[in-house]
């Protein structure tokens, strides 16, 4: 049954006064083949949006089966393939004039060994799929420290390790010196509806990983890479675009295209970017107005979760010392930290 919830500049948000919980397997399946009849008198479905990464694989690879009980505002598999596959994104955004960091796609240890002599290190090893699947569960294969080769024996054994736990070869790509941006994008078939970006102002772990806190920021050559890139795939949805501001040539540079919700989602609510809204309007309605008279608005800083931004500080303050890596234990890459987003007052103007 529907609610209703006014939130932040006259947006009116749908929630749920109850849900059906569906297994994370492929007894999915058999829920939604469940006659709509079937669930309790009342309950209108209208909308399946996804959060996880891991709910898309299985999900969006059935979006025909679910498009007979409800709408479904992201792209269909193939697509979002191009995004999960990261050999096949920066594939597409070389073809298609996307600025990359130098990215070389091996299919075998024979053509690693190739590149190995004439590539200029350090280069970042990374596995084609941010998720990995052992024994039915999803296995995080994020960049951490161990990803990044300065030479060729380092490279040899970290595409290795990738390898045998995707079951495919890594990319190699370029190590760049910069700043870390997402794009943050609503599409209705290619047709952009929504955008904002932010600055990732510190991270955990350093090497790479989610942002601890982050603030709202404008730069119009990352909006037109952004949308250049996802028009061109005919999007349909929310997606992240992430960028390196490279130190060289000041050009924003490609990292990776997350085809889904994103962790930072709440800074984007503050200045009014109505995401959690508008992929459900968009499905419900067949449309929504475009939303960008907010997407430049600046100074909005969001924290994830105040642990990691606590060992953001204790790792760096490790390394600026040249203190034993012991003192400070990372997180295990598929740990969940606990703690709610806390979002401060945007700068004025």
């Amino acid at each position: 049954m529907w609610g209703e919830l006014s939130l932040l500049h006259d947006y009116s948000f749908k929630i749920l006064q109850k849900k059906v919980h569906l297994p994370g397997s492929a007894d999915r399946l058999q829920q939604f083949h469940r006659p709509v009849g079937g669930y309790p008198e009342g309950w209108r479905l209208r909308c399946s949006l996804f959060v996880k990464g891991s709910d898309n694989d299985f999900d969006l690879n059935h979006k025909k089966m679910l498009e007979k009980y409800v709408r479904v505002p992201f792209p269909d598999y193939e697509k979002i393939l191009m995004t999960h596959d990261k050999a096949k994104t920066f594939k597409f955004a070389m073809e298609h004039g996307i600025p990359v960091p130098e990215t070389h796609i091996v299919e075998t240890m024979d053509e690693l060994e190739e590149i190995s002599g004439t590539i200029e290190y350090p280069v970042v090893v990374k596995s084609r799929y941010k998720t990995a699947w052992d024994g039915g569960k999803p296995v995080m294969l994020k960049v951490t420290s161990r990803n990044y080769a300065d030479n060729r024996d380092d490279l040899i054994d970290v595409s290795y390790e990738i390898y045998k736990k995707s079951g495919k070869m890594p990319i190699v790509q370029e190590y760049i010196h910069g700043d870390g941006y997402g794009v943050e994008v609503l599409l209705n078939h290619g047709e952009p509806r929504a955008i904002f970006m932010h600055k990732r102002l510190r991270e955990y772990p350093i090497t790479g990983g989610a942002s601890t806190i982050r603030e709202s920021v404008y730069n119009e050559r990352m909006k037109s890479i952004a949308l250049d890139l996802m028009e061109g795939l005919g999007w349909h949805g929310v997606a992240m675009v992430e960028f390196k501001l490279d130190t060289k040539d000041r050009e924003p540079k490609l990292m990776e295209v997350n085809g889904r919700f994103w962790g930072s989602l709440p800074l984007s609510i503050v200045p009014g970017v109505g995401f959690p809204y508008l992929p459900g309007m968009m499905a419900a309605e067949g449309g929504v107005d475009p939303a960008f008279e907010d997407c430049a608005r600046v100074g909005c800083r969001c924290v994830r979760t105040i642990l990691r931004d606590i060992l953001w500080h204790l790792i760096s303050l490790e390394d600026a010392a040249g203190l034993s890596s012991e003192l400070v234990m990372p997180l295990d890459s598929n740990a969940s930290v606990g703690g709610r987003a806390v979002t401060a007052e945007c700068a004025a103007g």
